[in-house]
């Protein structure tokens, strides 16, 4: 399976090369400063060094309570990855626009997918009836209750097939990401 770079613990990490970054400008500009202060006011140096002193101490807290943070992000996301793999039927996440997300293996065998093809692409999409789809978003965004439709789903490459479409709200998210469940629907006999 395919993982996307833009998980939160990636975007962790580009904050802290960012955070690095702006250290190093903090020290330099610290440093241009004591500088032109130690040639115009020579009994400076002590207090200017004590500043800094400070300045180091209070960084490294900083990044020693950053790094804790960072550890307990990738245990919260390897946690929700592995719960989301262990749901038995199809399941995939969207955000408030529809645009999913993540997706489960189930979902990507249903839908003929690689996690690569189908997240950050509108969930839509993989409804033979988009419109449907796309009106069963609207109705979300405006009433957060659990929904159920029955849905013809379009994987890649596949015929249409019918699921009873379940979609609830992910709880304490904002912006809302929404929680969608595939289930095998009855085949009716005109099909």
């Amino acid at each position: 399976m395919d993982h996307d770079t833009s998980t939160p613990a990636a975007a962790v990490s580009r904050r802290r090369g960012d955070r690095a970054t702006y250290l190093e400008q903090l020290s330099a500009r610290i440093l241009r400063t004591a500088e032109r202060a130690l040639r115009d006011h020579p009994d400076t140096l002590a207090q200017v060094s004590s500043l800094v002193g400070e300045v180091i101490i209070e960084l490294r807290r900083v990044e020693e309570h950053c790094r804790k943070l960072e550890q307990r992000l990738e245990a919260l996301t390897t946690r929700h990855r592995d719960l989301l793999d262990r749901v038995p039927i199809p399941c995939f996440l969207t955000d408030d626009h529809g645009v999913v997300t993540e997706a489960n293996r189930e979902a990507l065998l249903l839908l003929h997918s690689s996690e690569r093809h189908m997240v950050g692409k509108p969930a839509v999409l993989w409804f033979k009836d988009r419109r449907a789809a796309e009106e069963l978003l609207q109705h979300l965004q405006s009433n957060p209750r659990p929904l159920h439709r029955q849905l013809d789903i379009a994987p890649r490459d596949r015929r249409p097939s019918p699921m009873n479409v379940i979609v609830q709200r992910v709880d304490g998210t904002t912006p809302a990401l929404w929680r969608w469940f595939l289930l095998s629907a009855p085949q009716s006999a005109e099909r």
